[in-house]
C-alpha cells in the first residue's frame, strides 16, 4: 500500500510527487509492521557489516541459516542490546519472516533470549550478560548424551574384530573425554572471567 507523506519521514528511498506546490514522499507501509511500531533503526556501518556477514557465513557452513548468524552477530554488538523484530529486520535488511525463523533457531540453541515489556506487545531479542553460561551448560549435556549413545554403539560391534570396532571406539573415547574435562573448563573460564571483571571495577 502506497501513502503520501511530507518530507522528513524515515522511509527511504522516497519517490517525490508534486502536489499543490509541495514535494511529497511516497513510501510503502509494510503489512507486517504498523506505523506506530516503526523502529528507530541503527545504520550498520562497514565494519559492523563485515562482522555480521562473517558470522552469517560461518554458521551457514555448520548447518544454520546465514540469517541466524547475522542476527547473532548483530545482537552481540548492537546498541541498545535489546532489539525488536522490526529493528532487526531493518538493520539486517531482512524480512520479518526471516528474522522469526532465525530467532527460533538461536533461541532453541540457547544463544538468545526472547522477552516482552510491560505495555508493549512487541517481542524483543537479546543476548544478556551471562548467557554464555547457559550455552556452555547445554553443550555439556550434548556431550554427555553423545557418550551414552556411543556406548550403545560399542555394544553393537562388541563381537566384531578390532578393525571393525576402531571408528566407534575412537568416537566414543573422544566424546567421553570431552564430557569428562568439560566441567573443569567451564569452571576455569568462569573463574578467569570473574577475575577480569573484578580487576576492571
Amino acid at each position: 500500500m502506497l501513502v503520501e507523506r511530507p518530507f522528513g519521514g524515515i522511509d527511504t528511498p522516497p519517490k517525490r510527487l508534486p502536489a499543490e506546490g509541495k514535494n511529497l514522499e511516497l513510501y510503502e507501509v509494510s503489512v507486517l509492521t504498523e506505523t506506530s511500531e516503526r523502529p528507530s533503526v541503527h545504520a550498520v556501518n562497514d565494519r559492523e557489516g563485515a562482522f555480521v556477514e562473517e558470522m552469517g557465513g560461518y554458521l551457514a557452513s555448520v548447518g544454520m541459516t546465514p540469517m541466524a548468524g547475522r542476527m547473532l552477530a548483530w545482537l552481540l554488538i548492537c546498541d541498545p542490546a535489546e532489539q525488536g523484530a522490526g529493528d532487526l529486520a531493518a538493520s539486517l535488511q531482512a524480512s520479518r519472516g526471516a528474522i522469526s525463523t532465525a530467532a527460533r533457531q538461536l533461541e532453541t540453541a540457547g544463544f538468545i533470549r526472547r522477552s516482552r515489556r510491560r505495555g508493549d506487545r512487541r517481542e524483543y531479542f537479546s543476548i544478556p550478560p551471562g548467557a554464555i553460561h547457559n550455552l556452555l551448560a547445554g553443550a555439556g549435556q550434548i556431550y554427555h548424551r553423545m557418550t551414552v549413545i556411543a556406548s550403545h554403539g560399542l555394544g553393537v560391534v562388541a563381537d566384531l574384530p578390532p578393525p571393525a570396532r576402531q571408528r566407534i571406539e575412537e568416537f566414543h573415547d573422544f566424546v567421553a573425554f570431552v564430557e569428562q574435562v568439560f566441567p573443569t573448563l567451564i569452571q576455569q573460564y568462569v573463574a578467569e572471567r570473574e577475575q577480569v571483571r573484578e580487576a576492571a571495577v
